[in-house]
């Protein structure tokens, strides 16, 4: 017998027999192929996470002078049907900044030539979450929730991932009393 170490988030999942912290080569295979199948969640945590791994697929977009950098991922979503995106990477500039600060509810409005730092989120039937961050000439970072009216200077270069047999929706959240992120995972087809 070997010992073995086992990484920390393993080790709940791990025990065999009498929970020894040594273990045959092949008992800690079998421990960790038993152990990979994820129990049934409870009723409080379901659609919270994806119940597998889910292949993902891309598309990229260039945004014009003048769009409205929510309402042009929006439409794009849309258009192409696609329930559970998220913004892999995205540069380019605003003219406009429209955000909403953290825990505020009025509108951040900046005008000026702002580059777009960094753009995250998700997108799904309906709904967003979008976060951005953007510099302006002084290379000061303001950053925040993205509202409509964010507008493009130059171009918006932007990336969506798609996680096939996925859906994204936003519904209350009693836990948070917010419109939250719930996740929803189809069957995969047979064979």
């Amino acid at each position: 017998r070997v010992p073995r170490p086992r990484p920390a988030a393993l080790r709940a999942l791990a025990v065999v027999g009498d929970g020894a912290d040594v273990m045959p080569f092949g008992s800690w295979i079998c421990a960790m192929v038993l152990t990979a199948v994820e129990p049934a969640r409870p009723a409080d945590r379901q659609g919270l996470a994806t119940s597998r791994p889910a292949q993902m697929t891309a598309d990229a977009l260039r945004l014009l002078p003048g769009d409205d950098l929510l309402a042009s991922l929006k439409s794009f979503a849309d258009e192409r049907g696609l329930s559970a995106s998220c913004v892999v990477t995205c540069v380019g500039s605003l003219s406009r900044c429209t955000l909403r600060p953290a825990g505020l509810n009025e509108p951040m409005v900046l005008e000026g030539k702002f580059e777009i730092v960094s753009l995250t989120g998700t997108l799904g039937q309906g709904a967003h979450h979008l976060h951005l961050s953007a510099s302006g000439p002084d290379c000061a970072t303001v950053g925040g929730h993205v509202l409509p009216g964010c507008i493009v200077r130059t171009t918006a270069e932007v990336v969506l991932g798609h996680l096939q047999g996925v859906t994204f929706e936003r519904r209350m959240d009693d836990r948070t009393g917010y419109d939250e992120l719930f996740i929803d995972q189809s069957d995969p087809p047979p064979g």
